[in-house]
């Protein structure tokens, strides 16, 4: 952090349904402006999860997401896939809901 300046902004990608206690610690940290997360959801369906092989914890997804957002000030940036197996877009609404 002590190396951290104003001009430098960090991206990482995050698993979504992992994020240690230590980790939320050090992301408290980080200014606003200079933490980004590229959170690969892809989807919440677990149908759709099945069909492409994901697994993934999504209420502890979910959780981990709220907390970044109440917690920390870094920007998000998560991804959710259309088109994939099984995937149609009258489901919108219920995925942004989260």
């Amino acid at each position: 952090m002590e190396r951290l300046d104003a001009a430098t902004f960090l991206h990482f990608e995050l698993i979504p349904d992992h994020l240690p206690d230590a980790l939320k610690e050090r992301i408290t940290r980080f200014p606003p402006g200079s933490l980004q997360f590229e959170i690969g959801i892809q989807t919440f369906n677990p149908e759709v999860q099945a069909l492409i092989s994901r697994k993934q914890d999504n209420a502890k997804s979910a959780e981990n997401i709220r907390w970044l957002r109440e917690h920390s000030a870094a920007h998000l940036h998560t991804d959710l896939i259309f088109g994939l197996p099984g995937r149609i877009c009258q489901v919108l609404g219920r995925v942004l809901t989260v």
